[in-house]
């Protein structure tokens, strides 16, 4: 659900997933919303309110998808499953830029630093990976 904080109200409920939404991350420049879910796959929502359907689906992945979080400047967004795989995609496009075998379990947490080319994941393999988007490479 999207709630209007000035009034209190809902005002939109996004439907779509198949099975449990794990996740949901706004872009920072405003204009999207992605889900996540069991389902194995993120949906892309547009926040204009009269758009009900999603934008796109981003269908990758081959497990539960638990994890989205769009780069500061809101040109990727990052995915990561239960499989311990992290993707990459291009925004607004959903081209997958990389696919990275990152963790040996399931990926808990992604953040992007401040260039938007760095991604930190962590996972229930008790390791924290720091990686370069554009090589795929621990950096």
């Amino acid at each position: 659900m999207i709630w209007d904080a000035k009034i209190g109200v809902e005002a939109k409920t996004l439907r779509g997933h198949t099975m449990q939404t794990n996740n949901v991350a706004y872009s920072y420049d405003g204009r999207f919303i992605a889900s996540c879910s069991d389902d194995r796959t993120v949906k892309i929502w547009s926040t204009d309110l009269s758009k009900k359907d999603p934008i796109m689906t981003l269908t990758a992945h081959q497990a539960p998808v638990l994890v989205a979080l769009y780069s500061f400047d809101s040109k990727y967004l990052a995915t990561a499953d239960q499989n311990g795989v992290v993707k990459i995609w291009a925004m607004p496009s959903g081209d997958l830029v990389r696919s990275i075998n990152a963790h040996l379990d399931l990926v808990q947490d992604v953040a992007f630093a401040e260039d938007n080319k760095t991604l930190v994941t962590g996972s229930l393999d008790k390791t924290v990976k720091m990686w370069d988007i554009t090589t795929a490479r621990i950096s």
